[in-house]
């Protein structure tokens, strides 16, 4: 009996300590309650599973197991985009397993199948040497007492107790939060507001920015044109920015071309509402005129904002008379830009599925194959249009992995002194691709002025 009081305390505090150990933003040093709002949720994960499981090491496995999951999310998040794993996550499941060969590639698919052949052989291991508990009544006291500490984490008393002062605004700095109080706590301090329910937006904000998109409309309510209206043409190069902004980098050194594209016309900055991710922000934000900060925190706008037909540059073409098209060459079905397209007014939506023998260059379908389907796309329907490109080349990840040019003609490109190594080398993949968006940029310019 002694031995197995021991084990029980033994597998609590392993629990414990996994949950302070796994975090990058708290240790041992913090105050105990916050280290206790963070080890609390595993440790209802892990009563749970000891009644059903009636094992003391084998259900710790069962709580360590989703934190281990959650911690390596979040550490490749972290690494890729600079971005910590969230709440709103858990509802990108679905597409994580469309799009299982994009999200793969962030991933260490060779440690990933190790790991998970370890933790089958621990599983069967413990099952196998770990003498299980009498069945009885407590299996029933001990659901119950999980299933209270589960409850009352998802109730508003719980969202007061995990709240703080320090939530986070700007989508360069979104781990505001979760330095104060760790990854656990601010998953269930989100939890009970955000996963069951759509997200709730910013009346006051969002309203405004609507008010002032319906005055600028009443403003001018014919817009029409006294010549033929032009055709419109927007595209949205993949994780383009100009590298001559980088210390370090001589003016145009990087993109000579962009150079001479962009003083060949208007040109400006645009401050886009991201960082690392999550495009579809800056779609959203360029194709409505609502600030993203209008929104609910943390939302992805085509998952739940752009739920039915939303005003949009889209509709308003569409009611002076062009044709709307969207051109992406990627599944359709990502971030839900299927449903999400056709709510924003656009009457046509060319994806992947829609090319034939689509060449790649690197990961994904070149901006070659972009311009020719935006070429095609232009001949074939009828003045005036209104078409929205979206590319994918120059899509991450950058690194050893990634096909492209040889050693040589990578080593040409300049880079900043500084750099070295696999940031060098990122950098030199970026610009590659930067390159070729912009010589598709001009191909694409030189076809409109002759149209």
């Amino acid at each position: 009996m002694a031995g197995r009081i021991a084990l029980h305390l033994f597998v609590v505090l392993v629990l414990g300590a996994a949950a302070v150990a796994f975090d990058p933003w708290i240790d041992a040093t913090r105050p105990a309650p916050l280290l206790l709002l963070n080890i609390a949720p595993v440790l209802v994960i892990h009563l749970a599973a000891l009644a059903l499981v009636r094992r003391a090491a084998l259900a710790a496995l069962c709580a360590l197991l989703p934190l281990a999951f959650i911690q390596y999310i979040n550490a490749v998040k972290l690494e890729e985009l600079s971005q910590p794993f969230s709440i709103h996550d858990i509802g990108l499941t679905g597409q994580l397993l469309a799009e299982i060969g994009l999200f793969a590639r962030y991933s260490h698919g060779a440690i990933l199948v190790v790991i998970v052949a370890l933790i089958i052989g621990l599983a069967l291991a413990m099952r196998r040497l770990e003498a299980p508990l009498r069945a009885g009544a407590w299996q029933v006291a001990v659901l119950a007492i999980a299933a209270l500490g589960a409850s009352w984490m998802l109730s508003a008393s719980a969202e007061r107790v995990y709240e703080d002062a320090g939530f986070y605004e700007r989508a360069w700095a979104v781990d505001g939060r979760i330095e104060n109080v760790g990854l656990v706590a601010q998953l269930v301090a989100h939890s009970a507001r955000r996963v069951a329910a759509r997200p709730k937006r910013n009346p006051g904000a969002l309203d405004r920015a609507l008010k002032k998109i319906a005055d600028a409309a009443a403003a001018d309510p014919n817009p029409g044109f006294e010549e033929t209206p032009p055709d419109v043409l927007v595209v949205l190069s993949e994780s383009f920015f100009d590298p001559s902004t980088l210390a370090g980098l001589d003016d145009c050194a990087a993109l000579p071309a962009w150079c001479r594209l962009r003083d060949a016309g208007l040109h400006g900055e645009m401050l886009v509402p991201t960082f690392g991710g999550n495009t579809t922000r800056t779609e959203f934000e360029f194709l409505t005129g609502v600030p993203y900060r209008a929104l609910a925190r943390e939302v992805y706008p085509y998952n739940s904002v752009v739920i039915r037909p939303t005003q949009s540059i889209a509709w308003t073409l569409r009611e002076a008379g062009y044709r709307t098209a969207v051109v992406h060459p990627h599944s359709r079905g990502f971030w839900k830009r299927d449903l999400a397209m056709p709510a924003l007014g656009f009457d046509r939506f060319i994806a992947a599925d829609d090319l034939e023998g689509p060449r790649r260059r690197g990961f994904w379908i070149s901006d070659t194959v972009l311009t020719d389907t935006v070429i095609d796309l232009g001949g074939s329907i009828s003045s005036p249009w209104f078409v929205f490109a979206i590319s994918m080349e120059n899509h991450g990840p950058w690194n050893a992995k990634r096909p492209g040019p040889g050693t040589e003609a990578l080593e040409e490109i300049p880079v900043p002194e500084p750099l070295t190594g696999d940031e060098a080398l990122a950098l030199r993949q970026f610009t590659y691709h930067a390159r070729a968006a912009v010589a598709e940029l001009e191909r694409l310019v030189d076809w409109m002025m002759q149209r």
